[in-house]
């Protein structure tokens, strides 16, 4: 064992913890989160089952805002959109990986909740890992105010002008199934006409929420610039790449993320974070092409019932939970409030 010195007190610790836990341990707020359960079963890779039968530890944020409970409409898969991928999909390469420091034996002397080892961890973000405020106080504030200047500068890219296409497409598309959204000029009017009309279009969509996906192929580009260009970073809360850091690399186990935002978005979120690139500690990203939409508290329940253990994230300014919400499940303020036994 190893010990370490704890406000004046000597502490042991077994060389086990290094070695604890061999599977995926994962927070997040999964849509028929059974469908996800199964094929973490049936995944070759996951060869060392917990020894208590629990397949999935799962943390999310305490019950979201509404625009989580979203379900975006109908459209072509982000994977699909021509060079979308040669753009964006290795995004955070050259960004400086994040440092990965000594385990933190002190830590295990503080933890307020005990788990026996999962094999699953799947992390929500939004009031999770990420403050609430990020959406609302950053990345929609960005792309408000700075989807001109975006387009002024990548005007000449052949991808933008494919999304700009797509965009107005889509509008014309809803404009004849009853919309009212600003229509995007023709491609014979000039470049400041089009960038007026594209802006008009994006904050009309926004502020009336909707969500379609050639809109969001062009907030996630308009992101992609501002990342780029450090006019902002993707938040985490001071725990998440300290967790994430001893999860990966000396509890060797397989962080992976959920969202509602598509994957590339948790990707530059995560790649351009504060606290560095944080991609290379993250195994996969779900998002609701793949995983359905997130729905409401009922759902944990339902994790709970496939042999999966719940923790709720109280984060600051996310919702207050009501003793209600908060029964039967165990709640954390950190992420180094969870200790494997």
């Amino acid at each position: 064992s190893r010990s370490s010195n704890v406000g004046g007190h000597q502490i042991h610790v077994s060389n086990d913890l290094h070695r604890a836990v061999r599977e995926i341990l994962a927070l997040c707020l999964l849509h028929e989160i059974h469908v996800l359960c199964e094929s973490l079963r049936n995944d070759p890779s996951f060869v060392v089952p917990g020894n208590d039968g629990h397949d999935l530890l799962v943390l999310r944020q305490n019950l979201a805002q509404s625009h989580d409970l979203v379900d975006f409409d109908a459209g072509l898969p982000f994977r699909e959109i021509p060079g979308i991928l040669d753009v964006l999909q290795n995004w955070g390469q050259n960004v400086p990986d994040f440092h990965h420091f000594d385990f933190p034996y002190e830590l295990m002397a503080t933890k307020k909740v005990r788990k026996r080892k999962p094999r699953a961890i799947i992390c929500d973000i939004e009031g999770t890992t990420t403050s609430v405020k990020y959406w609302g106080e950053c990345l929609v504030p960005y792309i408000k105010f700075n989807t001109k200047i975006c387009l002024k500068s990548r005007w000449d890219a052949p991808l933008l002008m494919d999304l700009i296409n797509n965009l107005r497409i889509s509008t014309a598309a809803d404009n004849e199934n009853g919309a009212n959204i600003p229509a995007i000029a023709d491609t014979d009017r000039s470049r400041d006409v089009i960038i007026e009309t594209v802006s008009n279009n994006v904050i009309h969509q926004m502020n009336n929420r909707r969500y379609g996906k050639a809109l969001q192929h062009l907030q996630l580009y308009v992101w992609y610039y501002g990342y780029q260009k450090n006019d902002f970073k993707g938040h985490v809360f001071e725990d998440v790449s300290r967790a994430f850091n001893q999860w990966h690399n000396f509890q060797n186990l397989k962080v992976y993320v959920y969202s509602s935002g598509v994957y590339l978005s948790q990707k530059l979120l995560f790649s351009c974070s504060v606290k560095g690139n944080l991609t290379p500690l993250i195994r996969d990203y779900f998002d609701v092409e793949t995983y359905g939409s997130k729905t409401s508290g009922d759902k944990l329940n339902a994790a709970k019932g496939v042999g999966c253990d719940v923790l709720l994230a109280i984060r600051p300014f996310n919702r207050e939970l009501t003793e209600e919400e908060k029964q039967g499940l165990d709640t954390i303020e950190s992420f180094d409030d969870i200790a494997f036994t």
